[in-house]
């Protein structure tokens, strides 16, 4: 069908009169084929190379061991003279074993929407991988702009869900190599593959682009649903549990075009926690991490299309360090913190919400379903009863272009170009021919103590951030996984910081002024972890490390390990102070940000509207403290002079009233917070976030 409509040239764009859009929809499969002995890639076949290939793509080599895939050692035909083998390896949580899939549980697709309003056509497509370069996405932007030539589109937007059971597009779970990327061995990337993804995911915007129809655009938002249990594998435990929603629907039919919800949560439950299938005599038959699966997303996405029909769309958040939710049907998880406590999941996280009844068991029908038919009852509920309309029709956009440092000791000592072979590296500033970075062996027959030491000075990274409009609904990107106190922030001051003498990211999101605010995650490109400089402790090479391959501990005992694989540990302060730059060039007057403090019912200033405690990882630290009662306004600093906002009622002389506690995201509380709560609203609209991090003045 794609390759018909490649044919078709490009339509001209035709006005729509305002608060309307053209809008389509499409879906490119990714999922590796498989292996056909009449008819494969690539095509030529050496005598005595004949091991077992599952999949598609992959070159020929010699089984030695007889374990039906190839290892490091084993003689293997470099057909397309990349100096590496090129297998189906699964990457992230999936491929921690470095096997290839076993099979497949669903599709691994690419889902594009495309939205015109008449004079500026965008387009947004979301991947099912754990997280694609920017050079591979640059690639699908221009076979876009060769089949539909260079003008047809103002924007392209590209992110991933983080799928890790999808095949590895970064290079770090190839054979001989392990998850954090120490070692010398083989680059989890398949070149063969890329360019079949790389071309599946550009003819899905193509096909959205030449399947527009009048429509309009409604939003709404929902949270989580109550019975998730929120888990972190790294500390600060900041969550970013909200759901935006974009529905495209038909003017000319009522059907729905698109639905597009954004959710900040690992997509790993089969990567890390998956079952196993057993045989009638109860001896295991399939282990489920080893399937290829878009994981939850796959089970939200086809709840959403049953519902509504057209393209459904799961578009990562602020994921960093958010793992797998552990689902209580017919139990409950509080709704504010209660102390620091490890809930005992594959995972490997940790929690701070008190839970009762039991989980949903692990596994693809059980633990991965319930996440995903959830998360979508959620998204359901939210457009049926409370969405918008779009009052604009309004599309903007704007992007920033920078350089991040690499101080990653793992990455640079297991070689930049081995490792990560699709990637382009920079030093200060320009590209650096690949002779210069390490190599490594491609044939797996060294160890990591053969390998010489590069030259750590002046790596780079050359990376992006972007914003864009859609009407009512904004969107600004972050290129990896992002710990949700970097956009989002939370109630923690210095002392609650690793490292409370360096700085915390800039507050990104009440820079969007949008009714309905986006976080692209891993949009643009993927950096790996991003987080403050403060919280930044197991990045190897920045600092003192307990364990210099993983999981160092804080001074509270909290563990990082999601820090090794990190560029920097100051790339999350980078991103962020890009973001709020490009923010700023697609619109004007963002919300108030005042330092200040929460006001409790007893007339004391804290942090948190909700109680005390660092919710950290030792005896001293672990505990927390509620309020006694719900705070009843703020105090904050504006222009040299302390003011009070507080409710009516609550008897706080000269207080400004104010109506409403809003969130991260600017939307209205009422008169309780919450674990998401950042500010307030005063009677005349205005929003007023209250950065509780600085240190208040002595007086």
């Amino acid at each position: 069908m794609f390759a018909a409509l490649a044919a078709v040239p490009a339509l001209a764009a035709p006005r729509t009169p305002v608060g309307s859009f053209l809008v389509g929809a499409a879906v490119g499969d990714m999922t590796p084929p498989a292996f056909d002995q009449a008819n494969h890639t690539p095509s030529i076949d050496p005598p005595g190379l004949d091991g077992p290939r599952k999949w598609d793509f992959m070159e020929p080599y010699a089984d030695l061991n007889g374990n039906g895939y190839w290892d490091p050692g084993e003689p293997y035909a470099d057909l397309n003279g990349n100096g590496r083998y090129d297998g189906i390896w699964l990457g992230g949580g999936g491929g921690r074993d470095n096997r290839p899939p076993s099979g497949v549980a669903d599709p691994i697709t690419a889902r594009a929407v495309v939205v015109d309003n008449g004079n500026r056509r965008i387009a947004i497509e979301v991947l099912d991988t754990i997280g694609m370069f920017d050079s591979d996405m640059d690639l699908i932007r221009a076979e876009v702009a060769r089949q539909l030539g260079p003008s047809a589109l103002d924007g392209i937007f590209i992110s991933s869900t983080h799928d890790e059971s999808a095949p590895d597009v970064i290079g770090l779970w190839g054979p001989g190599l392990t998850p954090a990327g120490e070692g010398v061995g083989n680059s989890g990337v398949n070149d063969y593959w890329m360019s079949y993804a790389i071309d599946k995911a550009a003819q899905a915007i193509v096909a959205a682009y030449r399947a527009r129809q009048p429509a309009r655009i409604r939003y709404a938002e929902t949270t989580q649903p109550s019975d998730f249990l929120t888990c972190w594998s790294s500390y600060p435990y900041v969550r970013a549990s909200k759901i935006p929603i974009l529905q495209a629907v038909s003017t000319t039919d009522g059907s729905v075009i698109a639905t597009l919800f954004d959710y900040g949560i690992h997509a790993e439950t089969l990567g890390f926690n998956g079952g196993t299938q057993q045989d009638a005599d109860g001896s295991t038959l399939d282990d489920e991490k080893y399937w290829l699966s878009a994981d939850w997303p796959y089970w939200a996405r086809q709840a959403l299309e049953a519902q509504y029909g057209g393209v459904a769309v799961e578009m990562a958040g602020a994921v960093g360090s958010v793992e797998t939710p552990k689902v209580f049907p017919g139990g409950t998880v509080s709704a504010n913190p209660t102390g620091w406590y490890d809930p005992g999941h594959p995972a490997g996280c940790r929690s701070i919400f008190a839970t009762t009844g039991d989980p949903v068991p692990l596994g693809y029908y059980q633990e991965t379903r319930a996440v995903g038919e959830g998360v979508a009852q959620q998204v359901i509920t939210a457009l049926d009863g409370s969405s918008t309309w779009s009052t604009s029709n309004t599309i903007a956009t704007a992007r920033s272009t920078f350089f991040v440092p690499i101080d990653n000791a793992l990455f640079l000592a297991a070689g930049l170009g081995q490792v990560f072979p699709r990637r382009p590296f920079y030093v200060d500033g320009v590209q650096a021919p690949a002779s210069s970075l390490l190599v490594g062996d491609p044939a797996g027959t060294a160890s990591s103590t053969d390998a010489p030491a590069p030259d750590t000075n002046g790596f780079e990274a050359k990376t992006s951030v972007a914003a864009f409009q859609i009407g009512d609904g904004e969107f600004i990107s972050t290129p990896g996984e992002q710990f949700p106190i970097g956009y989002v922030r939370g109630f923690q001051g210095p002392q609650d910081m690793p490292y409370p003498n360096d700085p915390v990211s800039a507050w990104v999101t009440p820079h969007m002024t949008g009714r309905y605010r986006f976080i692209e995650g891993l949009g643009e490109d993927m950096l790996g972890y991003l987080s403050p400089t403060a919280t930044a402790v197991g990045v190897p090479g920045d600092g003192p490390l307990d364990d210099p391959t993983a999981d160092s501990a804080d001074r509270f005992g909290c563990g990082h390990s999601d820090d090794s694989e990190a560029t920097s540990g100051d790339a999350g302060d980078i991103v962020s102070a890009h973001a709020v730059d490009v923010l700023a060039a697609i619109h004007s007057s963002p919300d108030r940000i005042a330092v200040g403090r929460y006001l409790w019912p007893d007339g004391t200033l804290h942090r948190s509207p909700l109680g005390d405690g660092t919710l950290a990882c030792n005896d001293a630290t672990k505990d927390f403290a509620p309020a006694p009662g719900p705070a009843v306004g703020v105090v904050v600093q504006l222009d040299g002079r302390e003011v009070t906002y507080a409710f009516p009622g609550a008897n706080v002389p000269r207080a400004t009233r104010i109506t409403s506690f809003v969130d991260y995201n600017g939307d209205e509380q009422g008169t309780v917070p919450t674990v998401d709560t950042r500010g307030v609203e005063l009677r005349d609209g205005t929003r007023v976030y209250v950065d509780v991090y600085p240190d208040l003045p002595s007086s």
